[in-house]
């Protein structure tokens, strides 16, 4: 390989030239090669290379111009023989010589001087400094772990960063070691040195989509511009996915009945995994199924929709579990058609059985349907109360009724029910019950019965209450002495009924007995009579219980 070492031989006075140029090398005071232009005719200017014994001779040629021939700066402004001033108004522009050096080796590394003698001009000297390179081994790539990369490095995550190091060995002087992207410089820096090894770590802090089959190349060179050797490596890159999209439109979905819905996802490398979600609680359905192209993943979900799905959010999830956080999400609400879910309850302050007579019970009837009901009925027990209620403006789903002024026809059970195209739906009932005092059993508020003197006859007294636990006291009027209360230990209570056994001795006996009852509530207002007459009057077989 040959070697040109430049010198500038322009005057620095354009009316000036060169009357002598001489090569040295390091420190040597002998000069290499010589340029002897005192007669001022370039062309004729006589070449000395003097001989050195550890190179040979010939191997030195000093060029005043492209062609090698030592000539004046080319061009029609420059004499051919002489450096004399151009015409007026045109600059001369410098004008580079060079030593060339056949055939370099390691002894030609060196310092370089070379002397310029003008005419008039003080004398110039440039050094240039000669270095034989050395190439290096080609280069190897390793991962971050310190295994050799092949063709192929990775595979990497989308978003996380890239490392690779690419190292070579000896090369003189320390070779030039660069991390390439196409034509796009990554990384000169080299991090690592040794007596023999020259490392550069190239680290990426977000690997991207566009850097999936890209090649990066390292290059290894002994000097900057030099030709280099080269590694290049494929990169292998998982990503996430750039799309999914729930392609069937979810128009009302009737209730019981099978419908496929298809999701759609893109960009994963390699596939993704499609999950679909309600409300956040993955969907175990054996009848999911995905299928794989080279770009897009189509799953398929049947879903049988109930009544409690109305309203409920559908997720199609396409995830690169290769990726951490590498998912994506499609959701959408899905409407179930169904006929009427209907619950009834209290929407009083009191409960079911803390209700007393006189006082309004509310109830509440709420309605699950899709499509909304368009008919609501009230039942107590069996017969229908009213239909149609108005539903309350911030619930449409709900329904009052009011039952007011209760008393102890109203305790029961109460319903209802609601009607669209879809069916219609009872609730379960809700029962109520009243309390209230004492009052007589109709047939026993006034009653006759015929007894014998001297023979006990039994009278029974029956009253309707609530609470159920009654107590009994009886009295006796006559009418001329007034009421006289009956001794307790001849009443009996079973419940809410009470037997006296009576026996009338004399005509004052006879008369009306009052049947009085109590409870938690309160007492009965007008006693149950009993009218006890001479048998005579009334033919009753007597001791009969009535």
């Amino acid at each position: 390989m040959d070697a040109d070492m430049p010198c500038n031989v322009t005057p620095p006075n354009p009316k000036d030239r060169v009357n002598m140029v001489l090569w040295f090398k390091d420190s040597e005071g002998v000069p290499l090669y010589s340029l002897d232009n005192r007669n001022g005719d370039l062309e004729k200017a006589e070449h000395g290379a003097i001989a050195r014994p550890k190179t040979g001779k010939g191997r030195y040629f000093f060029q005043t111009s492209a062609s090698g021939v030592p000539l004046p700066p080319s061009g029609p402004r420059a004499s051919p023989h002489n450096w004399e001033q151009p015409d007026e108004g045109v600059t001369l522009e410098p004008k580079v010589a060079r030593l060339r050096i056949l055939n370099v080796s390691a002894e030609d590394e060196g310092v370089f001087r070379c002397r310029v003698d003008f005419l008039d001009s003080p004398t110039t000297n440039f050094r240039v400094k000669l270095t034989l390179a050395t190439p290096p081994s080609a280069p190897v790539i390793y991962n971050k772990n310190g295994v050799e990369v092949g063709a192929l490095a990775g595979p990497f995550q989308e978003g996380y960063d890239l490392q690779l190091s690419c190292s070579v060995t000896n090369g003189h002087p320390r070779p030039v070691v660069t991390w390439w992207l196409g034509d796009t410089l990554l990384d000169d820096m080299v991090e690592t040195k040794t007596s023999s090894e020259t490392i550069n770590r190239l680290t990426l802090p977000a690997v991207t989509r566009e850097h999936l089959g890209a090649v990066l190349q390292c290059r290894a060179a002994p000097l900057p511009g030099a030709p280099y050797q080269h590694r290049d490596v494929t990169l292998d890159v998982y990503l996430k996915p750039k799309r999914v999209q729930i392609m069937t439109a979810l128009e009302t979905l009737p209730a019981g009945r099978p419908r496929q819905v298809q999701c759609e996802t893109s960009g994963s490398v390699p596939a993704a995994q499609v999950t679909w979600l309600l409300d956040g609680e993955a969907l175990r359905n054996d009848a999911v199924t995905v299928t794989d192209d080279r770009h897009v993943t189509i799953s398929t979900v049947t879903l049988v929709a109930t009544p409690k799905d109305d309203g409920r959010e559908l997720a199609c999830r396409a995830e690169n579990p290769r990726v951490p956080g590498g998912f994506m999400e499609d959701r959408r609400k899905i409407r179930v058609a169904h006929a009427p879910e209907v619950t009834i309850s209290l929407a009083s302050e009191k409960s079911a059985d803390q209700l007393m007579e006189g006082d309004e019970v509310r109830l509440r009837c709420d309605v699950r349907a899709n499509p909304p009901p368009d008919k609501v009925s009230w039942y107590h027990g069996n017969h229908l109360l009213r239909q149609d209620s108005e539903p309350q403006p911030s619930h449409p789903g709900r329904r009052l009724y009011v039952v007011r002024d209760l008393g102890p026809s109203s305790a029961g059970e109460y319903s209802c029910a609601a009607s669209n195209r879809e069916g219609t739906g009872r609730s379960d009932p809700v029962s109520i019950s009243v309390q209230y005092s004492p009052r007589c059993r109709q047939g026993f508020d006034n009653r006759r019965v015929g007894a014998l003197k001297g023979t006990p006859v039994q009278v029974r007294c029956e009253v309707l209450a609530e609470p159920a636990d009654v107590r009994f006291s009886w009295t006796f009027n006559r009418s001329k002495d007034g009421s006289v209360a009956v001794p307790a230990h001849k009443v009996e209570t079973n419940g809410t009924v009470s037997y006296l056994a009576y026996t009338p001795n004399g005509d004052n006996d006879f008369g009306t007995l009052g049947c009085w009852a109590s409870n938690s509530v309160g007492r009965i207002l007008v006693p149950c009579y009993v009218h006890v007459v001479a048998a005579s009057e009334y033919p009753t077989t007597p001791l009969k219980i009535i």
